[in-house]
């Protein structure tokens, strides 16, 4: 009985871990998107600051 009882808390363990590393992967999966959105925004800034050095070059 010992025994079952030590298999089920080590599946219990092993899930949880399993658990947590879905976890760590979902916040890293966030991390990256946001990256993405950060680094669209930072192209952004940039075709603007382009934009503006452009017309003042026309003026």
């Amino acid at each position: 009985m010992k025994t079952a009882n030590k298999s089920t808390a080590i599946a219990d363990k092993e899930e949880n871990i399993a658990d947590k590393s879905t976890a760590i992967a979902d916040k890293e999966e966030n991390i990256a998107d946001k990256s993405g959105e950060i680094a669209d925004k930072e192209e952004n800034i940039a075709d603007k600051s382009e934009t503006i050095a452009d017309k003042k070059e026309s003026r």
